[in-house]
């Protein structure tokens, strides 16, 4: 049979056609619409919120690259190499539209869309060295016996009534299963993995105490094993090319899309006098919180302290109890989550989602109006006097990944590869305990980039030798630390900044505050 020979040409073309179709992956699910900003800085919290689906409305705020970059592909932060240095600095806000019933790998693919529209982001599976916790063998025989038991690592305090020793009792654990224990336990100190290269195999006893500070050197000189940081070849995946600045949106999208939804139900009621304990939560889509009608405010317009609160009326320090339910439940990675630290009575930590809806019950419940506007505040200037500073590895993200020492009473930061413009703002959120709920503005007049070490702590009694307490700069006891680079005296952050030739100066400020139009002493009836 006779077959021309544009028929074959064109049925080769059409069999081509069919296989690279089949052949090319199917296209990811893209938002309906999409807001995509760079965050305001301000007075406000800069921390990443939200990752949620609240009817239509998906949102995520105070977002770095990095945190966009692991939502979308449900990996770790640390897991994330490569890339410019601002990925880990710049913060974004992004809210979109999606299908009330997307499931949150719908979502994740949504974001991987937009990403890569949007940002022009690519990235890819590999494997690179990254910074781990290591623990090896020293002198090649262990200083403990091979055990039993239920392959777990107890640690408790030498002293309950002065927790500052610890005693650590592991049974029947492999060596893989200590580098697991150290990793959680140097969890605070940064988030990183640890790997076993001991080559020992089997279960055993470790027994050993580890003192303030000494965490390193006491678990070498008494079980032989030696931590510390190195780089190992990790599966990560490999930031390829991102652009800084999105692409701009579409003419219109903030009208149409969804808007931020309210408590489903909500009461707000002044707290009687000696209340009981507050009540628990209860389901995961209700919350129970008291505080001060100051703190609420606070809450609920994200401000970093009261003090940028205007205009405000002596009662509003009433206590109030606010229960309520929300339009989606409270778990991990959602409107809500667990709270770090003793925070006195609120169940649940806040996020962009919820503040939406605080903001709305008080509005409602106290006819409150506001508008924020420049006024003269207490704020800090960084200044410097022959500072003694480190040239930046421009090669490495600016942030500043390390936020605590290894054990209390010491502490540390690490902000790398940062100007001092960065790190003046960077002060105002780090955990020093100095001028966290304050503005600081650099005026020191240092250019470049830099990398920055800050350690500090209180001395323990039991350093002193007598048991006494004094002040951190009035101790001659030194305390070593090898991770922090050396021995230190016992000091205030704002001590060993001085000791970096760096200052922060308390100053008077313009600043834009939360100003109170009008508020009702007594809200509605619920």
């Amino acid at each position: 049979m006779y077959t021309p020979k544009s028929i074959v040409v064109l049925t080769r073309f059409a069999l081509l056609g069919a296989t690279l179709a089949a052949q090319a992956p199917a296209p990811k699910p893209a938002f309906e619409l999409a807001d995509v900003h760079a965050s305001t800085p301000s007075n406000f919290i800069q921390v990443m919120s939200g990752g949620v689906l609240l009817g239509e409305r998906y949102q995520l705020h105070n977002a770095t690259m990095v945190d966009l970059i692991r939502t979308a592909y449900n990996v770790a932060a640390s897991k994330v190499a490569g890339g410019p240095a601002w990925i880990d600095w710049d913060r974004y806000d992004i809210i979109a539209k999606a299908p009330m019933d997307t499931t949150q790998a719908g979502l994740r693919l949504m974001l991987q869309a937009l990403l890569e529209e949007r940002f022009k982001l690519s990235v890819h599976d590999g494997t690179s060295p990254a910074a781990a916790w290591v623990v090896t063998l020293v002198g090649g025989k262990p200083k403990f016996k091979a055990g039993s038991g239920d392959g777990e690592c107890e640690a408790k305090p030498v002293d309950p009534l002065n927790p500052v020793d610890t005693r650590v009792a592991c049974r029947g654990v492999t060596m893989e299963m200590f580098a697991q224990w150290v990793e959680s336990l140097l969890r605070v100190r940064e988030d990183r993995p640890a790997r076993d290269l001991t080559g020992l195999k089997g279960i055993w006893n470790l027994d050993f105490k580890w003192r303030a500070g000494h965490f390193f050197d006491d678990v070498e000189e008494q079980v032989g094993l030696k931590i510390e940081e190195r780089d190992v070849p990790q599966p990560v995946l490999v930031v390829d090319a991102v652009n800084e600045r999105p692409t701009p949106n579409m003419s219109g999208v903030t009208d149409r899309l969804p808007p931020a939804p309210g408590f489903e139900v909500a009461s707000i009621r002044p707290t009687p006098p000696n209340p009981p304990s507050a009540a628990p939560n209860g389901p995961s889509d209700r919350i129970n919180w008291r505080d001060d009608l100051r703190g609420l405010i606070t809450t609920a317009w994200g401000l970093s302290h009261d003090a940028f609160i205007a205009n405000a009326p002596k009662w509003l320090d009433s206590q109030y109890e606010v229960v309520a339910r929300t339009p989606v439940p409270r778990t991990g990675g959602g409107i809500f989550g667990p709270l770090n630290g003793p925070s006195v009575n609120q169940p649940f930590a806040v996020t962009e989602a919820f503040r939406p809806m605080l903001r709305a019950l008080l509005i409602e419940r106290f006819k409150l109006a506001t508008h924020f506007e420049d006024r003269v505040v207490d704020a800090y200037a960084l200044t410097a006097n022959k500072p003694k500073l480190k040239k930046a590895d421009l090669s490495r993200r600016t942030g500043c990944p390390r936020s605590q020492a290894v054990t209390p009473p010491l502490q540390q930061i690490t902000c790398q590869n940062m100007s001092m413009a960065q790190f003046a703002v960077a002060l105002k959120s780090l955990p020093t305990g100095a001028s966290s709920n304050y503005p600081v503005l650099d005026k020191t007049g240092i250019e470049g980039s830099w990398d920055i070490t800050v350690t500090w702590g209180l001395i323990p009694a039991s350093a002193n030798g007598d048991g006494a307490v004094r002040e951190p700069s009035a101790t001659p006891t030194l305390l070593s630390n090898p991770a922090a680079g050396g021995d230190i005296f016992g000091q205030t952050f704002l001590e060993a900044l001085e000791k970096l030739g760096l200052k922060l100066e308390k100053e008077k400020r313009r600043e834009p505050v939360l100003v109170i139009d009008h508020i009702e002493e007594k809200p509605i009836d619920n």
